[in-house]
């Protein structure tokens, strides 16, 4: 378009109109005849064009969106990479908690066999120690454990 012309209400879309009086395959365009154009698609053969500055317009906003995928897909790697890290983390610790809750129950059953066999508390005894260590050791991790737990 020109400075001095501004045309209104001008499709968004027409269509190449260039029959059907031919047989099909290759058609040279300039052997073509009564070649006129429409608003809408009237033959199988009509051909679509848009306007140039909605095709640059929609050229653009595709790379616009293309580079934004590129930049989620690169954050998707990176998140992948952190949660692989993270869940490597939490098989360590579920790793040793297990081998705490284990080392608990072993201290436990050790206070259990000592209070079941000593003299104490009446007469204290080295049993009556053993088992006091062991459930200082025990019942305390417990209760910080459950406390922990508790909290919001």
């Amino acid at each position: 378009m020109t400075d001095d012309l501004k045309v209104i209400n001008a499709p968004e879309r027409i269509y190449l109109q260039i029959g059907d009086d031919f047989d099909p395959g290759e058609v040279d365009f300039s052997a073509l005849q009564d070649v006129t154009w429409c608003a809408d698609n009237i033959h199988g053969t009509d051909i679509a064009y848009v306007r140039a500055e909605d095709l640059a317009a929609a050229h653009f906003r595709i790379a616009e969106l293309e580079a934004k995928c590129r930049l989620y897909e690169a954050s998707l790697d990176k998140s992948d990479g952190r949660i692989a890290e993270l869940e490597a983390h939490i098989a360590a610790v579920d790793g040793w908690r297990k081998d705490a809750d284990a080392a608990y129950e072993t201290l436990a059953a050790i206070g259990d066999y000592a209070h079941a066999r000593s003299t104490g508390p009446a007469v204290p005894d080295a049993l009556w120690e053993v088992r006091r260590m062991a459930y200082e050791a025990v019942y305390p991790a417990i209760d910080a454990a459950l406390a922990q737990q508790e909290k919001p």
